[in-house]
């Protein structure tokens, strides 16, 4: 469906996407371009101050973000993973408690005496 919409609106919902981490990145990089742009001849140095925070900052917000956004996706599959494992569990232990309830409880009761003797 974005396919048919115009570019300009496509690049502004890109940049959207990423503006966070562009707005967290733009800063950090200027400290190092500062320093690179003291050891280039002064006419380079010029366009350097101008347009590398700019690159660098989009590049760097970009990445931070989709490495963000891929870390957050991992975490939240492993919650949704082992809440399902708990419930599962749980499910079965108390089906189990319902439907064999006595067979059950007397197994439980037994076991630290099975385990650590009389």
């Amino acid at each position: 469906m974005d396919g048919h919409r115009p570019a300009v609106y496509r690049l502004v919902a890109w940049i959207g996407s990423y503006s966070y981490g562009i707005y967290l990145w733009h800063v950090s990089v200027i400290h190092a371009v500062l320093y690179v742009s003291h050891l280039l001849p002064h006419f380079l140095a010029s366009s350097t101050l101008i347009v590398a925070p700019i690159l660098f900052g989009i590049a760097l917000g970009v990445l931070a973000t989709k490495s963000w956004s891929f870390r957050v996706w991992l975490l939240r599959n492993l919650i949704e993973f082992l809440l399902t494992g708990l419930f599962v569990v749980v499910t079965v232990v108390l089906s189990e408690l319902v439907f064999h309830g006595s067979a059950v409880l007397s197994s439980i009761d037994g076991l630290p005496s099975a385990l650590f003797g009389p």
